[in-house]
């Protein structure tokens, strides 16, 4: 059993990366998690999404938050 198994339903993961070495991480949670490549799509990738830089990482996180009714903290 896996860590991410381990957790109790319902349980959303995801992952962002932006380097060769997240390729791994991506691989690794094939059908377990969302991922997402962080960079231009000129570079291929085993994640499931893309954005294209940190300021659409912010927007998604921001829209996730919104989503779930957190705010920033001040």
């Amino acid at each position: 059993m896996t860590a991410l198994q381990a957790l109790a339903p319902p349980m959303l993961s995801l992952y962002m990366g932006d380097d060769w070495t997240d390729e791994l991480a991506f691989e690794a949670l094939l059908g377990q998690a969302i991922t997402v490549r962080v960079g231009p799509p000129d570079v291929a990738s085993r994640a499931t999404y893309r954005l294209e830089g940190v300021e659409a990482v912010h927007g998604l996180l921001e829209r996730l938050a919104a989503m779930v009714g957190w705010r920033p903290v001040p």
